[in-house]
């Protein structure tokens, strides 16, 4: 009896969390220079010298968890450098590309959040999407 109470507890639980993760999102800000495309990968245009501000916002997580910029699989920012705010119920967090160099062509920028569930593991969200770079032509 008091095995099959503690299966039917674990089971609400695990089916409570399995539906926190699925309402919960990461995505990109509306930007001029990212390009959705239709099978759902993400470009970044940007001239040769160019700026990009990038946004990454995620909904209904925990306040406690991390944030972390990653340019071509390496760490560009971590959690305790990321710039975040809190604004109508998101998490925000900001990258600045400044004097973007022809090397970072075709380079994979993301976007990563990850947050702890108890004793459970980490749950991790990311949004990526692919620099395109364009020589400046005279």
């Amino acid at each position: 009896m008091v095995i099959n109470q503690l299966l039917s507890l674990s089971l609400l639980l695990l089916a409570f969390i399995l539906s926190m993760a699925v309402s919960q999102r990461i995505y990109w800000q509306d930007n001029s220079d990212l390009v959705k495309e239709i099978d759902n990968s993400n470009t970044l245009v940007v001239l040769v010298g160019g700026t990009i501000d990038l946004v990454c916002k995620v909904e209904h997580v925990s306040l406690d968890g991390e944030f972390k910029w990653f340019i071509a699989e390496n760490v560009a920012v971590n959690h305790k450098e990321a710039v975040l705010s809190k604004k109508n119920g998101e998490i925000r967090s900001e990258l600045k590309l400044t004097n973007v160099t022809l090397d970072m062509n075709e380079k994979t920028v993301k976007c990563q959040y990850s947050e702890l569930l108890g004793n459970y593991g980490r749950n991790i969200w990311s949004a990526a999407a692919q620099l395109v770079v364009f020589p400046i032509s005279e």
